[in-house]
């Protein structure tokens, strides 16, 4: 039995993602997608929030 809290999924990947490690899929929740890149509808090579602005520490 599966709780909602638990995460039951084991996707594995071997492209050269943000997301992938050791092998597998590290993204927490999925959508359903209708556009795929690479083979993954996730698939982004680089971090996805590197241009976000942290705001916290400006003055």
């Amino acid at each position: 039995m599966v709780h909602k809290d638990q995460k039951a999924h084991l996707i594995p990947c071997d492209k050269d993602c943000y997301y992938q490690q050791q092998g597998y899929c590290t993204l927490d929740e999925i959508t359903c997608i209708t556009c795929f890149q690479d083979g993954c509808g996730y698939f982004t090579s680089t971090d996805p929030y590197a241009d976000l602005s942290d705001d916290r520490y400006s003055l």
